[in-house]
C-alpha cells in the first residue's frame, strides 16, 4: 500500500485525508509539524495556502526524493514547484469544494512524464472526475470556471432564498426552497446533458419561467456572469 503525506490540513486537506484513508496510509502534516517523515512516502501532496509555500519550500526541499509531489495550490506553476523543491516529478491540480463528496471535477497537469500515473490517478479518482490539460495556461479559466464555480452556485441559492423571504416564506421554509430546487435541478442534469435544452424544457411558452427569463435576460445577466468569470480569470493570472 502506497504511503502518502499532506502537507496543510486545512479544509480541502484534511478533506484529502478523509477520502485517500482506504486505499493508502495517510500522514498529515500542519505548519507546525516537522518534515522528517515524508522522505519515506510515495507521494507527497501540497494543500498549503499559495502565499505559504515560498516559507514550506526550502524546509521541504532536503526530504524530496523520488517522491510524487501533487500540488492543489491555485496560482503556482510547476515551473515555480520544480525550481524550489528541485524535483520534476511534479503534478499540478485544481479540485474545487466537491471534492469532499467525491463530485470534484480536477484539472491536472504534468511537464514530466517520469512520474507515477497511477498512483495519480488512483488519488484524483477518490476526488471524483479529472481533466487532463493540454496546457498549464489553462488552469486560470478552469480556476475560474470550476475552482470558483461553486460559489457562484451559493450565491445563487441566497438571492432565491432572500426572494422567497420577501414574499413572506419563514427563514426556515426559505432556506429549503432555495436549497432543494438547485440540489434538484444539479441531480437531473447528466455530464452530457445539454443545459440549453433543459432550459427549453422548463421554460413553457407562456409561463413563469418564460418570464422570470426574459427578466434575466433584460437586465443582461448572461453578460453579469461572464463578467464575473472574466475577472477570476484575470486574478488568477
Amino acid at each position: 500500500m502506497k504511503r502518502v503525506a499532506i502537507i496543510g490540513i486545512g479544509t480541502m486537506g484534511s478533506a484529502i485525508q478523509s477520502l485517500l484513508k482506504r486505499d493508502f496510509v495517510v500522514l498529515g502534516l500542519g505548519r507546525q509539524d516537522k518534515l522528517t517523515a515524508v522522505a519515506k512516502v510515495d507521494v507527497i501532496i501540497v494543500a498549503v495556502k499559495p502565499q505559504s509555500f515560498a516559507e514550506l519550500a526550502p524546509v521541504l526541499r532536503p526530504h524530496i526524493k523520488h517522491q510524487l509531489v501533487i500540488s492543489i495550490m491555485a496560482g503556482v506553476k510547476v515551473s515555480t514547484i520544480a525550481a524550489a523543491l528541485h524535483t520534476k516529478r511534479i503534478v499540478r491540480t485544481m479540485p474545487n469544494l466537491a471534492l469532499a463528496t467525491k463530485q470534484s471535477l480536477t484539472a491536472w497537469y504534468a511537464e514530466d512524464t517520469i512520474i507515477d500515473l497511477e498512483a495519480m490517478h488512483t488519488i484524483l479518482a477518490e476526488w471524483g472526475l479529472e481533466l487532463q490539460l493540454s496546457d498549464e495556461k489553462q488552469f486560470d479559466t478552469f480556476t475560474a470556471l470550476v475552482g470558483s464555480g461553486p460559489a457562484y452556485f451559493f450565491e445563487l441559492a441566497r438571492i432565491l432564498e432572500q426572494a422567497a423571504l420577501h414574499h413572506g416564506f419563514s427563514p426556515e421554509q426559505a432556506q429549503r426552497m432555495s436549497i432543494q430546487t438547485l440540489h434538484g435541478a444539479a441531480s437531473v442534469i447528466g455530464e452530457d446533458d445539454s443545459p440549453n435544452e433543459w432550459v427549453q424544457r422548463v421554460a413553457s411558452k407562456g409561463g413563469t419561467t418564460e418570464a422570470a427569463l426574459k427578466v434575466l435576460k433584460r437586465h443582461s445577466w448572461e453578460q453579469t456572469v461572464r463578467s464575473a468569470v472574466e475577472g477570476a480569470v484575470i486574478r488568477s493570472k
